[in-house]
């Protein structure tokens, strides 16, 4: 029901044999299958993949193998128009949202491909086959001019449907924030200058009446102490700037204090440098390509 047709039991055995016999971390296979059953027509045929991840952790993998989970779908999933659905089937107190932020790598939103046309990528993490659960929409350049939708259902060890809330929308917070952090750091430097980079930090929380956000643009940075800031900065078009965004939690989302000790202050610093040439030691033609991922830890 999660697919709208019941592929037959030899077919799924089969995919399930293969993999099982891989001796890999990582094993995929996929068949195409025409439904038998629905409508006479049109009878679209389907593309099954099914994806293995062996519970083989090494000193240069994560436990969870997320980065083989975002290679593995990303290469069982073309890039034509129409929906798609990933289903996970998860072991016991497996969590969600690890795998949700896993997944959502595997779409980026971003490209500058000059064959790509714009269309529309929405994901939904679900909860049942009807996709009620919480959505994350977004816009994407890849692909066809045609609306493509991303449905990704999780299984517990009994085959369940994961419905808790929320599990769910930690997956979907979880996806919905890599997506937009891949976005920020594939934007060429060119796009996303410092103006435009605290331009997205505004929209990001203009809604929200408990983030306040403060800016020290160009000349004020020198003059507060800022020299770091200011020097590295100073010879580019768009003049440099620190964001300062303040998250100041409403007091009902604090829980029940057993004495009187006041909340606790955290300051999180990102490197938001949106493109390091390398200083006085010029990076090679070959190190320059990656560079605007240097701010990718704001």
């Amino acid at each position: 029901t999660l697919f709208g047709f019941r592929p037959h039991p030899e077919i799924l055995s089969s995919m399930h044999a293969s993999l099982s016999g891989s001796s890999n971390a990582a094993s995929s296979t996929s068949h195409v299958l025409v439904p038998t059953v629905g409508p006479a027509a049109p009878r679209p045929p389907h593309r099954m993949s099914m994806v293995s991840l062996k519970n083989k952790v090494t000193r240069n993998n994560h436990p969870l193998s997320l980065h083989a989970m975002t290679d593995m779908v990303r290469s069982a999933v073309n890039n034509k128009a129409g929906a798609v659905h990933v289903v996970v089937c998860v072991e016991k107190d497996f969590p969600v949202a690890p795998v949700a932020a896993a997944l959502a790598r595997a779409f980026p939103i971003f490209t500058k491909k000059t064959s790509a046309k714009k269309k529309k990528v929405k994901v939904a993490t679900t909860t049942n086959n009807d996709t009620d659960g919480e959505k994350a929409e977004s816009e994407s350049d890849d692909g066809d001019n045609e609306k493509r939708v991303i449905h990704m259902t999780f299984l517990d060890e009994k085959s369940g449907v994961i419905k808790t809330p929320l599990e769910m929308r930690a997956a979907e917070a979880a996806a919905e924030g890599v997506r937009l952090a891949c976005r920020l750091v594939d934007m060429h430097p060119e796009e996303l200058t410092t103006t435009a980079y605290a331009r997205e930090c505004r929209a990001l929380f203009r809604d929200d009446d408990a983030v306040t956000m403060e800016e020290i643009v160009g000349e004020e940075l020198n003059e507060k102490g800022y020299g770091g800031i200011y020097n590295v900065g100073k010879g580019a078009v768009e003049p440099p700037r620190l964001v300062i965004l303040t998250y100041d939690p409403p007091k009902e989302a604090f829980a029940e204090d057993d004495g009187d000790d006041a909340p606790s202050s955290i300051a999180l610093v990102g490197k938001g440098i949106v493109y390091d040439t390398g200083g006085l030691a010029i990076k090679s033609r070959v190190g320059m390509c990656g560079m605007k991922h240097d701010m990718g830890g704001s």
